[in-house]
């Protein structure tokens, strides 16, 4: 062996050792019979272990057909370029991008492998992100039409309602909606986009002052005993009746008010009820039906965890069926529906998909709406309280700890 081709098989053999890219010669018959420094670093296996064994053994198995087709190509002269997923001694895979070609005449495969695992991996992120960023979206707009057909729904309902009812918008109380009670009496007729105090002036300061404060503070209101003036008789003479409001905030997507849904209704005489207390009761089933409207106009749809159960859940007592929104007691006869409100309905399904967990209020309130919409504390504990009544001889499904919060328990 001559000097100069000494010299030149060291120099093959640093080149070959120091390149950072996975070089390596390989046999047509299925073995490896050089790999640089590398292969070691990337995979984890000696040169030994490398040399040893097939490399097909090192190949994802999902990948073997694919690079022994490749393999096949270059012992008929072909070059090659192609990806596959190789073994590496923790078990794990890292994508290799190869490109290489043969010598036929010393049966030799010529190869050079790329280790391209973190490209691969932000492929298939941005795949993912891709899919969840057009999920969301989807779920966003048909959030947003359910929200509108609700909103629709609301409007009617409170279109027709023997009170006077409307949407305020903005701290100038502009109108949105205004029911046919508020027509009848609003100078002038059409009212919408005009601001309360322009088309309702037989409306007393005090309401003023208080939408005021409803709108500022975020917080509902139910007073008696507000005055307004209005040709009540059509006889173009004005006079004074006195009603009940109820004040409901309305929340923007960054959980400020932007609004008011007001109701106002004549309050019955105690002459025609038989008590005060008979009083109160109306006041408060009006206020809990106004501030329900408002709460599920914004409450959110059932997402991922909707599509994780999308055949409902069945315990020994209790099915929960997800589409119908409904949830039943089957150890009676008939089985009881339980009768909940959508919110409630959220709350236990979201705790008895998680059972043995435990969900503070404010776990809860993060999980069950989105963060554009206000709710307080006060009005997820009374919804806790409500579906835990109405659950009855099932309530202990829902076990409460004072420091760690609420978990469903299956019986």
């Amino acid at each position: 062996m001559s000097l100069s081709f000494h010299s030149t098989l060291q120099s093959y053999e640093i080149f070959f050792n120091a390149a950072s890219e996975m070089f390596c010669i390989a046999g047509f018959d299925g073995y490896f019979k050089s790999v640089n420094s590398a292969w070691e670093k990337a995979l984890g296996f000696s040169r030994e272990e490398l040399l040893a064994r097939p490399f097909l053994e090192f190949v994802h198995s999902d990948d073997i057909k694919k690079t022994a087709e490749e393999a096949e190509r270059l012992t008929s002269g072909a070059s090659i370029a192609f990806e596959n997923r190789y073994l590496c001694k923790d078990g794990s895979y890292r994508w290799l991008s190869w490109s290489g070609q043969s010598i036929a005449s010393d049966k030799l495969i010529l190869a050079v492998a790329r280790d391209i695992t973190a490209q691969k991996n932000d492929e298939a992120k941005l795949v993912e992100d891709k899919k969840l960023i057009k999920k969301a979206y989807f779920r966003e707009k048909l959030r947003r039409t359910q929200n509108e057909s609700i909103h629709a729904r609301m409007v009617s309902l409170f279109d027709k309602l023997p009170a006077i009812a409307g949407i305020l918008r903005g701290p100038q109380h502009f109108i949105e909606f205004a029911n046919e009670g508020w027509r009848k009496i609003a100078l002038p007729r059409v009212v919408q986009g005009k601001m309360i105090t322009d088309a309702f002036p037989g409306l007393d300061e005090k309401v003023i002052k208080t939408l005021n404060q409803v709108y500022q503070s975020g917080e509902r209101f139910v007073g008696q005993e507000f005055p307004i003036a209005a040709d009540w008789t059509n006889s173009g003479v004005l006079s004074k009746k006195y009603f009940t409001f109820i004040l409901e905030p309305t929340f923007d997507f960054q959980g400020k008010p932007d609004g008011v849904w007001m109701v106002a209704f004549d309050l019955p005489t105690t002459e025609n009820l038989s008590s005060q207390f008979q009083i109160s009761k109306l006041m408060a089933s009006w206020s809990t039906f106004t501030a329900g409207v408002v709460q599920e106009m914004n409450l959110p749809l059932l997402s991922e965890w909707d599509e994780k159960f999308a055949n409902g859940l069945k315990f020994q007592r209790l099915e929960i069926q997800v589409h119908a929104n409904r949830a039943y007691q089957t150890d009676s006869s008939p089985r009881r529906d339980l009768g909940l409100t959508m919110a409630e309905f959220r709350i236990l399904y979201w705790l008895a998909s998680n059972p043995g967990t435990f969900f503070t209020v404010e776990d809860l309130k993060l999980k069950l709406w989105p963060s554009e919409v206000h709710v307080g504390t006060r009005t997820v504990y009374s919804h806790i309280y409500t579906l835990r009544k109405k659950l009855g001889s099932l309530k202990p499904m829902i076990e409460c700890e004072r420091s760690k919060g609420y978990q469903f328990i299956p019986h």
